[in-house]
């Protein structure tokens, strides 16, 4: 009986030390700091590292706000710390919110992974995770060590949290492994994201399998060998009618040690709902309700059903604008022609349920309603930032936009107010974040007043206010901004309209202090406006691997953290096709179908079903053609319901060779009038004084001419791969080397023979560098000015030469002596209606 009673007494005291152990530790506080010097990398990862004269910093702040402001590039934090020794064997996992921009980790001096790069790929955003447990000793001292690589801007561990845990509670709130269904079939599709843990993972392999929940029986296994850098890996999958299962994933080391366990229940597929017979599901994006051929007579009522808030269209193809419309008899439709075929076509804000329409005065022809998303446009007015490609005035619109959106940004009370809002569409008005980039918090009374008095509250004719711009910050900032949005809410002059918050990744990371504001915007019903201003990539598989992590996971992920969330998103691609701030920023891809992919992408990919809207911005950055070019994309994605590519245009351009000149002068025939009066040439920071976004290093080389008297210089290669018939554009960008403070034409000439050029739409443009793209002595009160070309002509036959030349006929360009340096000669097909 003693032996039982000090067995019992043994079992209690060892249960309660166990629940005295930490599940998790706060790592947030006692950092130890050091810019790195200049020269080889430091073994600061190691554990005999004299610390103890270098700065004590905060994680979850950015090293500019604790005495660091003119920090960049690289930087060390040092950390020890006693793991319990009851967490041997357990994973043990490291959460840090989001480190900026890039770092390489180490636990005991032994590299665990690296997160982001130097240049290219941020993980300034996202969260970051790590399994310490093969590098962790615990019940002893360790210590951890990150080097970090800042771009520019903010640095460091800037978001929190900043945790060491084996709470399974606590690690599920960073999700991993998802799964998501192909619309109206029993396929499922396996999502994991291996970004969140870093890039190196050559030679480990990831298990999916999917198994019957009561049995456990493996329907299917499937196995993928890693290499460096995998992002995102998707399988797909059939599962059993009516039968539960679950999916699991599994990362392995290259000696089998598992490394990530993630499971998730996959439920059946749900019947179709009965009351819904009509509906045909075209794409992620659009919904038809009815289809119906007209004859000729006096009325006829047709019901329809909504299946959620939000835009319906109406078209009458065959039909003319004579036909008079109602909807649940009191919204008269007024009709606008589509400027392509002359179709009457309207479009209407609906409540989710059952409604009417009724037509009068009826002829032969069809009736077509579709429920499809918000398309937005940004913005009315605007002028383009390179004048020749505008005006972007409402003749222009209404030849190329209004015909393919419902709602429009505006800056102020614009022209032509009244006649939108008679469409049924909405304006919504641009507001401004009071305390954005500030120091000091505004106080919540002078952010709700700065909102209450825009037109988009205080005018009826307005549908709302979209805010610019919400971004991963301090809670000292959210606090006001938050307070402020929920009180916009009880204005009576706010009543029925929504709040649009125009941000980046506010909802991935329940830690964030934009977290809060983010439930708060959800329960309000108001609207996230999810900026995607994606670069264009070098490849088409670069491409696909922005769109999962871009998209497919921060759609996910989202939606995981705010239930809702996609009912209530708009996605904000960038169409920057120019300067003075491109994406379209390597001459030899065609952006155009970089565009197409993106709205092919959002339009079929089942993470994507269901999305509230889709926007471009901004107008003023967008050549014409591209702003043309993606409205006809957002009708064929977003009112026809396509689920084919719009364009079968190359990914990569196969006119030219060597276009931004990286292999110096290959592929080109060089005459130069002098020795060494053409040379290849490099000016630092001359791809980001140009406005190529984000900055790379490619467009800094070119091609350089230093102009003689003797005669002029020429650059001649022949274009291939042309089309008879077809339409395609020439762009090169040029500049003084010595005189980038000049505003001046540089006299370059490009020709071609046997073409029939567009003068009306080619020209020359001395534009100045972008307030944002300092370098040097160049800022916003100070630019760097930079020639722009396009030539614009129709191909008579396969080939054509190109020349370019700094003499104009036989005169020179400008001064004797005068050094230009010019790339970007970018080729590409040019989009036209009439030929399309």
């Amino acid at each position: 009986m003693k032996r039982a009673a000090c067995f019992f007494a043994l079992l209690v005291l060892t249960a309660g030390s166990w629940a005295d152990v930490p599940q998790t530790m706060d790592l947030s506080q006692g950092w130890k700091f050091r810019p790195e010097p200049a020269g080889p990398m430091p073994a600061w990862q190691s554990a005999w590292v004299a610390d103890t004269d270098w700065a004590v910093l905060e994680a979850g702040r950015c090293w500019e706000e604790q005495g660091f402001a003119d920090t960049d590039g690289f930087a060390w934090y040092r950390k020890e710390m006693n793991v319990p020794a009851e967490w041997a064997g357990r994973s043990v996992w490291l959460i840090l919110g989001a480190v900026n921009d890039a770092f390489s980790l180490y636990c005991n001096a032994q590299p665990v992974n690296t997160f982001g790069d130097n240049s290219q790929n941020s993980v300034a955003n996202i969260p970051s995770l790590a399994n310490l447990q093969p590098f962790l000793k615990p019940g002893r001292k360790n210590v951890l060590a990150l080097r970090v690589c800042d771009w520019g801007g903010s640095g460091g561990i800037w978001q929190p949290p900043c945790l060491l845990t084996v709470d399974k509670a606590v690690i599920d709130r960073f999700p991993l492994l998802f799964c998501q269904r192909a619309p109206d079939t029993n396929r499922i599709e396996a999502v994991l994201n291996l970004t969140p843990l870093g890039r190196n993972w050559d030679r480990c392999r990831v298990e999916f399998s999917l198994a019957e929940a009561a049995t456990d029986r493996i329907l299917r296994r499937t196995l993928h060998t890693l290499s460096d850098d995998p992002g995102v890996l998707c399988e797909s999958f059939t599962q059993p009618a009516k039968v539960r299962c679950r999916l699991t994933a599994r990362l392995f080391s290259p000696n089998n040690a598992v490394l990530l366990e993630r499971s998730r229940a996959v439920e059946p597929q749900a019947d179709p709902a009965a009351t819904e017979p009509g509906f045909k599901v075209l794409n992620n994006l659009v919904t038809e309700l009815l289809r119906r051929p007209l004859s000729p007579g006096p009325a006829l009522t047709a019901p329809f059903h909504n299946p959620r808030d939000g835009w319906i269209f109406f078209a009458l193809p065959g039909l003319s604008e004579s036909v008079k419309a109602e909807v649940n008899q009191r919204v008269p439709l007024k009709w606008r022609l589509n400027p392509m075929d002359r179709t009457p076509e309207a479009m209407l804000y609906l409540p989710k349920g059952m409604h009417t329409l009724r037509l009068s005065g009826l002829e032969s022809g069809e009736l077509v309603v579709r429920a499809v998303p918000e398309i937005v446009f940004s913005q009315y007015p605007s002028t383009p930032h390179l004048e020749p490609f505008g005006p972007y005035d409402w003749e222009f619109l209404t030849r190329h936009v209004l015909s393919q959106v419902n709602t429009i940004v505006t800056g102020d009370v614009p022209d032509h107010l009244a006649e939108w809002q008679a469409e049924g569409r909405k304006w919504l008005v641009h507001a401004s974040l009071p305390g954005l980039g500030e120091k000091i918090p505004p106080p919540a009374d002078q952010v709700y007043n700065t909102w209450a008095s825009n037109p988009g509250v205080t005018q009826p004719e307005f549908g709302g206010i979209i805010v610019d711009e919400f971004m991963l910050t301090s809670s000292e900032l959210y606090q006001p901004w938050t307070e402020a949005m929920v009180r916009l809410h009880q204005h009576p002059g706010f009543a029925g309209k929504r709040f649009y918050a125009y941000c980046n990744d506010l909802f991935q990371n329940p830690y964030l202090p934009a977290f809060n504001f983010s439930q708060s915007l959800l329960l309000h019903k108001g609207r996230f406006a999810l900026e995607r201003y994606l670069p264009l990539p070098a490849t088409e598989a670069e491409a696909r691997m922005q769109f999962d992590k871009e998209f497919r996971h921060a759609v996910l992920v989202g939606g995981h953290q705010l239930p809702g969330l996609k009912e209530h998103l708009v996605i904000v691609l960038g169409y920057m096709s120019d300067p003075p701030e491109m994406l379209d920023r390597l001459p030899q891809i065609n952006y155009k179908t970089f565009i197409d992919m993106q709205l092919h992408f959002l339009a079929t990919d089942p993470a994507m079903s269901g999305l509230f809207g889709i926007q471009e911005y901004l107008s003023s950055y967008a050549d014409e053609e591209v702003l043309r070019w993606a409205h006809r994309l957002l009708r064929h994605y977003c009112i026809e319901g396509k689920r084919t590519r719009f364009t079968s245009e190359p990914y990569l351009l196969p006119h030219i060779k060597n276009p931004d000149f990286l292999d110096g002068l290959e592929g080109w025939q060089a005459e130069p009038a002098e020795s060494g009066a053409i040379r290849p040439g490099k000016l630092e920071a001359f791809s980001w004084l140009q406005g190529r976004y984000p900055r790379i290093a490619q467009g800094d080389q070119g091609m350089l001419f230093k102009r003689s008297g003797r005669g002029a210089n020429r650059l001649r290669q022949r274009l291939q791969a042309l089309q008879p018939g077809h339409w395609y554009s020439v762009k090169l960008i040029s500049a003084d080397v010595r005189h980038l403070e000049v505003k001046q034409k540089l006299g370059l000439a490009v020709e071609l023979d046997r073409v029939r050029l567009d003068s009306t739409r080619s020209f020359h443009f001395v534009f100045p560098s972008n307030y944002a793209h300092t370098f040097g002595p160049y800022h916003a009160g100070h630019p760097a000015w930079i020639n722009y070309q396009r030539i614009v002509f129709q191909a008579l036959e396969p080939s054509a030469e190109l020349t370019i030349s700094d003499w104009r006929g036989d005169t020179p360009g400008g001064l004797e002596g005068q050094e230009i340096l010019f790339n970007f000669i970018e080729v590409k097909p040019y989009y036209r209606e009439d030929c399309h």
